[in-house]
């Protein structure tokens, strides 16, 4: 089948832009009827079963949903992802071609009927087919800022019951698929006015605008690659602020191109606007006092709220962390998602614990150990230092959790600072009336100076609770050494920093073996009970436990299972 460029009278010419703008509506609003339609399911779902049967996951839903599609590469998503993708880009390839295919267009017929019944073709028009994949790139735009949107009334996390994570990855491959549509659109195009002599086109002002916005997406596609997000900080913040810089300068330069896209991106627009207008007031500004822990690959963060500003914290939420003065150093005014380790809902103070690595925290740590004399606050030199600095926090858009109490056992797998966001669980179970639910927290760290944090504000009931259900692994430097060999002399150090309250038969040195701790978990399950698995640490780590909860599901039969996996990652 092939394209022709026709000479379209004007109501051929009319009823073209009819079938584009119908096929760019379709294409704009039925993602949004979609996600409706996913949440009200789950909505339903919750509210007739989940109220006493906790929810777990299926076999298929395993492989489906939450299976990465390449174990080698958990990045770009599960089977499911894989799959409705696919469907997603068939459909509206047909979306776009149906226009143009050989067939009388009824001109007296609804629009949208043509395009349903394959009818409302232009001959194998080629200009419509141009026009055609520069409408599916544009009507997409709303949905991808959708996804990118951080406010709290953003609910597609919660609604969705979708982490960080996965919401990132359908924001990154919807956007590979906008400049897959950019690219043909551009092509083209310029195979059209190279074909026709019209070249000269190229320095008409609308054209400039479009070969501008064609530079800008290319740009954008090119540094969010994974090679750049993840080389040293000073790539990924070319990333971040191109990304950011560029987007918004989408809007006007393709403003400026047609006029036809005006639709989409006001909503683009409105959305953008909405977004960042929400989250500027919903910022809440506090003193942070930031200290390092152990031998500095670690820091502690301790933010109080302003008064009279109030926020609500519950377990397993995460916030992002401005702070302004690091505006001197690299990657500083970027805001970063940091789970929140715990929240005093009375002193409205909230705790951040975070590894050291490139970027933001590389350059806390620098301001930290130089800061001048009016900002520390301890002046002995013998002491820890801590840093007391303005900082601001937001409180974005959560995913939801299921009611963990309804389970018989509840498992939570932390891997370092991957403690900080178990810690607040495990918590927050004990301080229920009793049900029945049995905790388990296995913690792999490397330095025991890195769980002191979680010890700091408990006392009594709640602490021996808390270590009851405790099981510390230490796998630092030497740890592995020790078994079999004089643990007393080459260890003394580390025995020493383990928190006294820790029952000694809770603490391991070496590595946790995390498929045998899974199998324990369900050998004490009987068959009806449910179990409730949560993770958070490396990649690594939650590769081993996503393998073992998979064959869990594939074999044991009579027990059900419920995963969640929390990372960060851009």
């Amino acid at each position: 089948m092939g394209w022709y460029i026709k000479d379209l009278s004007d109501d051929e010419r009319q009823a073209r832009r009819d079938s584009l703008d119908a096929t760019g509506l379709i294409s704009c609003l039925a993602p949004i009827f979609v996600l409706l339609g996913l949440a009200g399911m789950r909505a339903y779902r919750r509210s007739h079963k989940h109220d006493t049967f906790p929810p777990t996951i299926s076999r298929f839903e395993w492989r489906f949903f939450y299976a990465p599609a390449l174990s080698t590469s958990p990045e770009l998503g599960t089977v499911g992802m894989w799959v409705g993708g696919v469907a997603c880009v068939i459909w509206q390839l047909w979306l776009g071609i149906s226009g143009t295919n050989e067939g009388e267009t009824n001109l007296e017929a609804p629009v949208l009927l043509n395009i349903i019944l394959w009818n409302n073709a232009r001959k194998s028009d080629y200009i419509h087919l141009t026009k055609a994949f520069g409408t599916l790139a544009f009507s997409n735009l709303p949905l991808h800022f959708f996804l990118a949107g951080k406010s709290r009334s953003f609910l597609h996390r919660h609604l969705l019951h979708y982490s960080h994570d996965r919401v990132n990855v359908i924001h990154r491959w919807l956007g590979r698929l906008i400049f897959t549509f950019i690219c043909f659109h551009a092509t083209l195009y310029l195979n059209y006015f190279w074909v026709t002599g019209r070249l000269f086109h190229l320095l008409d002002w609308d054209i400039m605008f479009g070969v501008a916005g064609f530079i800008m997406f290319a740009t954008i596609y090119i540094t969010s690659l994974s090679l750049i997000r993840h080389a040293p900080s000073q790539y990924f913040t070319t990333f971040y602020f191109t990304h950011i810089l560029l987007a918004i300068a989408l809007i006007p330069t393709i403003w400026n191109h047609v006029t036809h896209p005006h639709p989409y991106l006001l909503f683009t627009a409105s959305l953008w606007l909405w977004d960042y207008t929400s989250r500027w007031f919903s910022t809440r500004w506090g003193q942070a006092e930031v200290k390092m822990i152990g031998s500095g690959c670690m820091l502690e963060v301790d933010v109080l709220i302003n008064r009279p500003e109030t926020i609500e914290i519950s377990p397993g939420a995460h916030i992002f962390l401005t702070i302004p003065r690091l505006h001197r150093l690299r990657g500083g005014m970027r805001a970063n998602p940091f789970t929140v380790a715990a929240f005093s809902e009375a002193e409205q103070r909230l705790k951040l614990v975070m590894r050291v690595r490139d970027g933001f925290t590389k350059s806390l740590v620098e301001l930290t150990q130089r800061g001048e004399a009016s900002s520390l606050l301890t002046t002995n030199p013998y002491e820890e230092q801590a840093l007391k600095i303005s900082a601001s926090i937001f409180l974005p858009s959560q995913a939801s959790f299921p009611n963990l109490l309804k389970y018989t056992r509840v498992l939570f797998i932390g891997g370092g600072v991957g403690g900080s966001f178990c810690v607040p669980w495990v918590k927050y179970l004990h301080a229920q009336p009793p049900t029945g639910t049995c905790v388990r927290f296995v913690w792999s760290v490397s330095d025991p100076l890195e769980t002191h944090w979680a010890f700091s504000e408990l006392k009594d009931v709640a602490l021996r609770s808390f270590t009851s259900s405790l099981e510390l692994y230490l796998t630092g430097t030497g740890v592995g050494r020790a078994r079999g060999e004089a643990e007393l002399e080459l260890l003394p150090r580390v025995k020493n920093a383990v928190p006294s309250s820790i029952p000694t038969g809770n603490v391991r040195y070496t590595r946790p073996t995390l498929s045998l701790v899974l199998e324990q978990e369900l050998d004490a399950c009987m068959e009806g009970d449910d179990m409730a698995v949560l993770v958070c640490g490396p990649e690594g780590m939650t590769a081993d436990v996503r393998e073992a909860v998979g064959r869990t599901i594939d074999n044991r039969k009579g027990v059900g299972v419920w995963y969640w996996e929390e990372s960060f990652g851009y």
